[in-house]
């Protein structure tokens, strides 16, 4: 069986929901089938041949009906036998529960009606009673009116399906596994009843194929099993072994109990053993459907000492839909195929579809990653919990470091800015002569080991006068000496005012006096140079 519209097979393949045609997802997945196909020019030509085929076969002729229509195909879906012993010696009662609204038409007999609508009345007589009634604003609720008044007497069976029965279908119960059905299954007449009412009109009534309806009922047959799996239909009364109930009896006891027990509309006796000997029975022991081994699943090989919490990359099933669901049950993942249906193989714990997943492209690429580690540079979805540590250890490292550097060079740039000012506000303080011996200010203030600004502090003292250098190099003593030598000390104490040079005082303390050598013999000229 073809897997349902938007769900993703084994092989990479899914249905589109719009025009019904198998499309190839590859290994990205179901997202393919949104990205590159719904919506494009092969999706739109493949709705507009189907309407237009659907059309051409509404617009036949008047005199159609006549025409010889071919044999329904019968259903593959054969009715389930009640669980009964052929050995046992106990008498069985009918189970006759009153229904909740009978039809003004007759009943038809069961053998008329589709296995497939058998099999699921079967299936909603069984539901316990913890399942809430439904009510108006209930998914199934739709289901509930009279369904002969809600299509077109002349359509047959086709035109129902493709004008309204499929969508409404899809609309209700989805158009795969990601509802859960368990919050939609209700009781009561706005509920299954209706549906199965809805259900056995226009598959009896207006041929409506059983094949298709098998298709859409397959995730709601396996949902409503589950639900009725532990249920124990209740006796209404017990009957002894040589005891038996008349029909009055049965009909009495039936409206007695009426209050007491759901309404639900059957149309099959179901027998219940009253009194059963438990000596009589046989020492052969049975294994319940509980006890049968079902599939475990593939079991995925996680790499010694690590985890499939922290190396198993969970966020790819958003991202690429893989074909399979997992568990993680004692430290060990399984991986359970889609179309996994429980049963395993002949003297195997696995069934087939499971085991094919060992060859599924993108699990090889998973076990590939996980062994040998994912590049830095892939997308997050294909990295596992540990990986994602990881990579965000080495980002917060890389911040950490950036941010760092980038603090250190704000501040060394702002120390430069501040000092490329300060040299700015020095050139322009010696551009305007403020005062002149700047070269030996500087002088002085270097071997005071002063800054920039400690220069410019010296130079505005220098400039108002409350600062005065009183170191001299040879070139000012050698300058005041000579005004001193020329002009005599008045001339001496102006340059000393007005030029900064040295004062009289220290004129004369560094006044160069040749030293008197004395000679023990007469002084030659090379003795005469040296000195």
């Amino acid at each position: 069986m073809s897997a349902a519209p938007g769900v993703i097979d084994a092989n990479g393949f899914a249905i589109c929901p719009d025009c019904d045609t198998n499309v190839n997802c590859g290994k990205v997945g179901i997202s393919n089938l949104e990205k590159r196909h719904r919506g494009k020019k092969v999706c739109l030509d493949q709705i507009a041949r189907r309407d237009k085929s659907a059309r051409t076969k509404k617009n036949t002729s008047i005199l159609s009906f006549l025409q010889p229509k071919p044999a329904r195909v019968p259903s593959t879906v054969t009715a389930p036998s009640l669980i009964g012993g052929s050995g046992s010696s106990s008498t069985w009662a009918p189970l006759i529960r009153s229904a909740e609204t009978l039809p003004d038409r007759p009943r038809r007999a069961t053998s008329e009606r589709a296995p497939v609508i058998q099999k699921l009345r079967n299936l909603v007589l069984r539901l316990p009673t913890s399942v809430l009634v439904a009510v108006s604003d209930d998914a199934l609720a739709i289901f509930s009116g009279n369904p002969e008044q809600t299509v077109d007497p002349q359509m047959d069976g086709d035109e129902i399906w493709e004008g309204m029965m499929n969508s409404t279908l899809k609309r209700a119960l989805g158009w795969g596994r990601e509802l859960d059905l368990t919050g939609v299954v209700r009781r009561g007449a706005l509920g299954m009843d209706g549906f199965v009412k809805f259900l056995d009109y226009f598959m009896t009534e207006r041929g409506v194929s059983a094949e298709r309806v098998e298709g859409k009922l397959e995730y709601l047959f396996e949902t409503l099993a589950k639900m009725t799996a532990e249920v124990t239909l209740p006796l209404i009364t017990p009957v002894g072994v040589d005891n038996e109930m008349d029909p009055a009896s049965v009909r009495a006891v039936a409206s007695s109990q009426a209050d007491e027990q759901p309404h639900i509309e059957v149309t099959e006796t179901i027998n219940i053993p009253t009194t059963i000997d438990v000596d009589a029975l046989p020492d052969d022991v049975v294994v319940s459907s509980r006890q049968r081994s079902t599939c475990t699943g593939y079991h995925l090989p996680i790499p010694d000492g690590q985890s499939p919490h922290s190396t198993y990359p969970f966020a790819l099933h958003d991202s690429v839909n893989p074909p399979w669901d997992y568990s993680v049950v004692n430290g060990v993942m399984s991986l359970v195929a889609r179309g996994c249906d429980g049963t395993p193989m002949k003297g195997r714990e696995i069934c087939r579809k499971c085991e094919n997943l060992e060859n599924n492209m993108t699990l090889t690429g998973i076990l590939s990653r996980m062994k040998d580690g994912v590049h830095e540079n892939a997308p997050f979805a294909y990295h596992p919990f540990s990986g994602m540590v990881e990579v965000l250890h080495r980002k917060s490292a890389q911040i950490k470091h950036l941010r760092l550097r980038g603090l250190n060079q704000a501040r060394k740039l702002l120390v430069q800015a501040t000092a490329l000012s300060d040299h700015k506000r020095f050139a322009l303080a010696i551009a305007s002569g403020a005062f002149e011996r700047v070269g030996r200010l500087v002088s002085i203030a270097l071997k005071q080991r002063r800054g920039i600004r400690g220069i410019l502090t010296l130079y505005d003292a220098a400039a108002k006068g409350i600062y005065k250098p009183k170191s001299y190099t040879e070139e000012d003593d050698m300058r005041g000496l000579l005004l001193w030598r020329l002009g005599g000390n008045r001339i001496a104490h102006i340059a000393h005012r007005a030029l900064g040079l040295p004062g009289l005082t220290t004129l004369r303390n560094r006044s160069i006096m040749p030293p008197l050598i004395t000679s023990p013999s007469m002084p030659t000229t090379s003795w005469q140079l040296h000195i």
